[in-house]
């Protein structure tokens, strides 16, 4: 069966405007610990075209109707739900050219605040909770919220209260700090429904967040990389603070080290409001990034295209980032990259086809660099106490 595509577009009010016909829509990527990526869609209208719909920050939903969807309630399933960023006009093509964010993005465009208009909050408390109280103030005090949240889709870490200012952050860096406190395995992620969720990464395949890939059926070709460049097991931390209050100490992994030599980084947070935080904090980093990465990525057919590709194929439109999987198919003596239950961290969502890059439960999920630097209005490193404990 051919897929179908429908494309909505919707007011900042949730008014419907237009469903737009004459399109080309290649795909997009999700990824855990954001949501859905950049969509750009090319519409059929002329230069000049001036409806209603086509207004930046307008509501865009994109559905597809394949063999998977018939039968069900709707009759389609929803892959893609987000905004107009940006559009750029062409004369001598005759073509408009539509950029669209995932509403996950908006956590980076306001500051995190209460309703009072206070910029600094203390917490103390679990992860789970703070991220509560974060969706909270943001739903509360945003002009047109679409993100959600339930109490069971963030999930309480029960790792115990960590104590911790917010101040002057943005929803977004706020949401990464409580990352950087929470327990190895955690993440968050933002659905097309625009769910906001925080848990666990699944540890067993009796889970509707299970696949089982089988190599000749649903894919032909993988790529195993293994890397040490994101290895840090070593990491200097300081509060900002000498003498009374003063937290400088150095969190270390012994076997990480006698293996691919020290690799430190160094973090200064003069938020942290106790001892037992920054332990949180250190522990939480070294176990996630202690190991090298191992990623490995894989095309994953569409099972509506299978009979082109001989191949069974698959439901692409059910694999979700934070999903867990297993390949089969492959020679034993593969099993140190292609570990039980490895978790699917992005997904590069095509019409025949579901690019998906996965890594081994056991390495930790691989934390961009630029989010491990992301202490916002860190003071800087001078005047640090001379020595740190351990």
């Amino acid at each position: 069966m051919k897929k179908h595509i429908t494309i909505k577009v919707y007011d900042t009010q949730n008014n419907f405007q237009k469903s737009w016909k004459n399109f080309e829509f290649d795909g997009f990527s999700k990824e855990i610990n954001s949501g859905l990526g950049s969509c750009v869609i090319i519409l059929g209208e002329k230069f000049d075209y001036a409806g209603s719909d086509l207004q930046i920050n307008n509501e865009v939903k994109i559905s597809v109707t394949d063999k998977e969807t018939i039968g069900s309630d709707n009759n389609e399933i929803l892959i893609y739900n987000g905004y107009i960023s940006q559009i750029d006009r062409e004369v001598i093509n005759e073509r408009i050219k539509i950029t669209l964010l995932g509403y996950y993005t908006k956590l980076s465009q306001e500051i995190h605040q209460t309703a009072a208009n206070i910029t600094t909050i203390p917490q103390t408390s679990d992860i789970g909770v703070m991220f509560r109280a974060l969706m909270l103030r943001y739903i509360t005090r945003a002009n047109n919220p679409k993100l959600n949240y339930t109490s069971s889709s963030i999930q309480a870490t029960s790792a115990g209260s960590a104590t911790y200012t917010f101040e002057m952050m943005t929803y977004r860096e706020s949401i990464d700090k409580m990352l950087s406190m929470s327990p190895n395995n955690w993440y968050w992620y933002v659905n097309a429904s625009n769910l906001v969720s925080f848990s666990p990464k699944a540890t067993s395949a009796f889970t509707d967040k299970y696949h089982s890939f089988v190599f000749g059926k649903h894919f032909r070709n993988i790529k195993a990389t293994t890397s040490i460049e994101k290895v840090k097991n070593s990491l200097l931390f300081w509060n900002g603070i000498v003498g009374v209050g003063e937290i400088y100490k150095l969190y270390s992994d012994t076997e990480s080290i006698l293996k691919q030599d020290r690799r430190t980084e160094k973090m200064t947070d003069r938020r942290v409001g106790d001892e037992a935080t920054a332990d949180m904090i250190g522990e939480a980093f070294i176990d996630k990034h202690k190991a090298p990465a191992v990623s490995v990525q894989v095309e994953i057919v569409d099972s509506n295209l299978a009979d082109d590709n001989k191949l069974c194929g698959y439901d692409i439109e059910s694999i979700e980032p934070g999903d867990i999987c297993n390949f089969y198919g492959f020679d034993e003596t593969l099993s140190d990259i292609f570990q039980e239950n490895m978790m699917i961290n992005r997904v590069e969502y095509r019409l025949d086809k579901a690019i998906i890059t996965v890594e081994p439960m056991g390495a930790g999920v691989v934390i961009r660099q630029e989010n491990i630097a992301t202490n916002v209005d860190q003071i800087s490193n001078n005047g640090a106490p001379t020595t740190y404990t351990t």
